[in-house]
């Protein structure tokens, strides 16, 4: 059998095409943890479970501690919400997430920015990321709805998303009843009990009001239903038309 000599040429060329193509359909993205907030201080240290999955389907996991990063490598371009749940003995706190590609940061290099990106995780996003999710495994495509949007905290204007469950968010976006009204505002005020400090699930919870001298903290809370804990101890606190009502148990029960 003769070999076309020409063959020698053009055989590299198609392998690094081949690996280009490869190259093309995804990218590796530097993703960092969030700082604390500030309501979580005082805190021990904190580590996330970042899941996603890649261009196959299949789902990934890896662990990055706060202020840390890591490198994960997506589907160019596909949308996903990536969420960084805080595991044990903090697992009870609501997670942050990253929504790629829309926080991605811009490159300042295009080719460089081409093969690789860089962003950072946020508790905005967590809530969003959740709300993708749960349209997802409602049996919706999540990107048919701007979910993105609910990570921009001028939309929400310094309200907890968290008091409105994603799954009711994601259900009131598939029956079209979706309104930004729906996220509450703080007007209630309740004190704290002494046993503090007392951390609440959510990052985005308002911060304690200042503390008068001699006085107990206290926190402007909306209507719904808010969780803390000082690490022995959870506060569940529901509030109902301007009407607090109080549980506490041990943790672990």
């Amino acid at each position: 059998m003769r070999i076309n000599p020409k063959a020698f040429f053009f055989l590299p060329g198609i392998l690094l095409l081949s690996c280009a193509v490869g190259l093309i359909a995804e990218q590796d993205v530097r993703i960092e943890a969030p700082l604390r907030p500030a309501v979580w201080a005082g805190m021990g240290a904190i580590v996330y479970r970042a899941g996603w999955v890649d261009k196959k389907g299949q789902g990934h996991e890896e662990k990055v501690a706060e202020g840390q990063s890591l490198t994960i490598r997506l589907e160019r371009g596909y949308r996903q919400a990536i969420l960084f749940q805080p595991v044990a003995p903090y697992d009870w706190c609501k997670p942050a997430g990253f929504l790629y590609p829309f926080d991605v940061e811009p490159g300042s290099d295009f080719v460089d920015a081409w093969w690789s990106a860089t962003g950072k995780a946020s508790f905005g996003s967590g809530y969003a990321a959740a709300v993708a999710l749960a349209l997802e495994r409602a049996g919706y495509h999540p990107w048919n709805w701007p979910v993105e949007r609910l990570a921009n905290p001028g939309l929400i204007k310094h309200r907890d998303p968290w008091t409105l469950p994603p799954w009711s968010a994601a259900e009131r976006l598939i029956r079209g009843e979706f309104r930004l009204s729906l996220f509450p505002s703080a007007k209630t005020v309740f004190e704290l009990p002494d046993e503090g400090p007392w951390w609440p699930e959510s990052a985005l919870c308002p911060p304690p009001l200042a503390e008068a001298e001699k006085a107990a903290a206290s926190v402007m809370l909306s209507e719904g239903l808010h969780t803390f804990s000082n690490g022995k101890e959870f506060l569940c606190v529901k509030v109902e038309a301007g009407e607090i009502f109080v549980q506490r148990r041990a943790k672990g029960l």
